[in-house]
């Protein structure tokens, strides 16, 4: 990419859209092209068939939010486009014959309506709303439709499945080839990887992409209707026909509980259950064994909680069930409320509006002698992202997609650990001594120091963090530790105690919970397993007093 003369800044050429649209076309053609049919097949002919500036006007619209666009308002200096438009005509990639209606008055200022409707003798008070009900009530749209040039987009969805191809969902904007030429992300270089599609057939991949608009459509139905409304024709719906393909799972579960917890809160148990019964990603089971409890299927509740405990998805899951079989009376998570009301360590602090709880227990513990960081989260999954770095990067699992990506696809996947546990295993066992261990990460960090990570935080002591947890904890426990979250990335990456604190002689994990906070499950899961590895960790609890 060109660069100013005067400055660092890149400049982009003109039609540097055009550009990565037809990159990511020839990518989709080499390592998807089993995945495109016909219809794909057709759009991509008609696309190749365009003007340069055909093509630009088509991409420019199809990257913006919306079906219709108001051509007076049209406004790209790169394309001539009193030739664009009559050809996007003509070829049916855009259309101005369509049935207008309410929706299209949000393309308006309230003032054009005003105007449009000077017939109706709208008040100059009328907020916007009002105004188109006004004009909904007139029902007649002719006048806008007369007065103002709309073009509807043709193709869309062809466009967006293509991205769904290329980034594995239709969401991620054209704006990430942007971000990577500018230098606002340096990622790191793919180019000697192999890649492979996201999917494997063109049924899977039509799967996807249809729960995908249909998770969409339940969003914005939600927003207007009650879920018992939207029930009615939800269930024509045969979900096992997106949930029967594996990259189609999960999209499917969170499409069903969204409805079934909507249900809930509109206390209809049974058709929540529908929903839940459904689904296999948490909470499913926790809201059944709830919902089953409050409607007195005792038998069905127990069943379920004994299976959640032989086979569980994450901690949350697990000491539930636990919880749920050990009751003396229906007390759900009885085990976190248990342990932040055992003894502990204490502080007073005093109010402030400002600073953070942790923040003020670090404050604290520093009159102590003690020095630390709020480092929750950051301290663990940046200390797996550089321990592994290399091997989040190797190709040989069908886990790389396109050269944008961050990591591995597969890291929050439930298999990840089984895939590579050799590997993670080997790895582990070369890190012989603390020493080794701080040296290859200090190496990681020299060498891959801003590369953009979803694991990595480049805080700017990153180094003598990594050096403190490693030099003053237990090797042992700390393989174990990076093991545990391998196994489940995406639940054991996260509810890590909040403080770390040392001196010269000691170390500690603090959870911080003032007065009238509460433990989650994950948090007693990494306290309890911290303990487990012989971490010192435990609750801090705070209390605050006015000096």
């Amino acid at each position: 990419m060109p660069q100013d003369e005067t400055s660092d800044e890149v400049i982009l050429p003109p039609k540097y859209y055009h550009q990565y649209f037809g990159d990511l076309i020839a990518f989709v053609k080499k390592y998807s092209h089993h995945l495109l049919d016909a219809d794909d097949a057709f759009f991509l002919d008609q696309y190749h068939s365009l003007s340069e500036d055909g093509q630009c006007l088509f991409i420019r619209f199809s990257n913006r939010k919306g079906h219709y666009f108001r051509l007076d308002k049209l406004n790209y200096e790169e394309i001539i486009l009193d030739d664009a438009i009559p050809e996007l005509l003509h070829t049916g990639f855009i259309a101005e014959d369509f049935d207008w209606d309410a929706e299209l008055l949000a393309y308006f200022t309230k003032q054009e309506l005003v105007n449009a409707y000077s017939d109706l003798n709208i008040p100059k008070t009328a907020k916007k709303e009002e105004v188109y009900q006004i004009i909904i009530d007139h029902g007649h749209f002719g006048l806008l439709e007369e007065k103002y040039p709309l073009v509807q987009v043709q193709f869309q969805e062809a466009f967006e499945y293509l991205k769904l191809l290329y980034f594995g969902n239709y969401h991620t904007q054209m704006t990430e080839f942007v971000i990577r030429d500018i230098g606002n992300v340096q990622l790191e270089d793919l180019s000697g990887h192999t890649f492979t599609a996201w999917f494997e057939t063109v049924d899977e991949a039509k799967a996807v992409f249809e729960i995908s608009k249909l998770s969409h459509s339940v969003n914005q139905a939600l927003v207007i209707w009650p879920a018992s409304l939207l029930h009615e024709s939800l269930q024509e719906v045969d979900f096992t026909k997106f949930s029967r393909y594996r990259a189609a799972e999960r999209r499917t579960d969170k499409v069903l509980l969204k409805v079934a917890r909507q249900l809930e809160r509109e206390k209809e148990p049974e058709l929540a259950l529908y929903y839940y019964e459904q689904a296999v990603i948490p909470p499913a089971r926790e809201r059944r064994i709830r919902l089953y409890y409050g409607l007195k299927r005792l038998e069905e509740a127990t069943t379920l909680a004994e299976e959640i405990v032989a086979d569980y998805h994450n901690a949350t899951e697990l000491l539930f069930a636990k919880d749920f079989l050990n009751r003396p009376k229906i007390k759900i998570l009885r085990s976190t409320t248990q342990k932040i009301k055992s003894p502990g360590k204490m502080i007073e602090v005093e109010s402030s509006t400002t600073n953070k709880v942790e923040s003020l227990a670090l404050k604290k513990l520093a009159e102590e002698g003690l020095e630390g960081i709020h480092g929750e989260n950051y301290l663990w999954r940046t200390l797996f992202g550089l321990t592994f770095w290399n091997q989040l990067l190797e190709s040989g699992y069908d886990s790389f997609h396109h050269p944008l990506q961050r990591v591995s696809a597969d890291i929050y996947s439930r298999d990840f650990y089984e895939k590579r546990s050799t590997q993670i295993e080997e790895r582990l066992k070369k890190l012989r001594n603390k020493k080794q261990w701080k040296k290859e990460i200090d190496a990681t960090i020299l060498s891959k120091q801003g590369i953009n990570s979803p694991l990595v935080y480049w805080h700017p002591e990153v180094s003598d963090h990594m050096a403190q947890l490693v030099t003053r904890l237990p090797l042992p426990g700390l393989k174990l530790i990076l093991i545990e979250m391998a196994k489940n990335f995406k639940s054991n990456s996260v509810g890590f105690p909040d403080l770390f604190v040392w001196n010269e002689s000691q170390y500690h994990f603090y959870e911080v919970k003032s007065p009238n906070d509460h433990l989650s499950a994950q948090q007693l899961f990494w306290l309890e397993f911290f303990q487990a590895c012989k971490i010192k960790s435990t609750v801090l609890k705070v209390n605050y007093t006015d000096y």
